[in-house]
């Protein structure tokens, strides 16, 4: 049970860390972003894991 909690804790951190930049063409399309909101929008979850390293120290 523990191993398939685990299993889908990390499925679903890599499809959230990953999976925004596979959509992006439809979220810009969707709400007219531009590329540089784009990748701003791509990279906010790698800053939030930043952030967090940051913070337990």
């Amino acid at each position: 049970m523990i191993l398939a909690v685990a299993l889908v804790a990390q499925i679903a951190s890599v499809s959230a860390l990953f999976g925004v930049p596979f959509v992006l063409p439809e979220l810009r399309v969707a709400y007219d972003l531009t590329t540089a909101q784009a990748g701003t929008l791509a990279g906010l979850s790698s800053l939030g894991l930043l952030l967090t390293l940051l913070a337990g120290e």
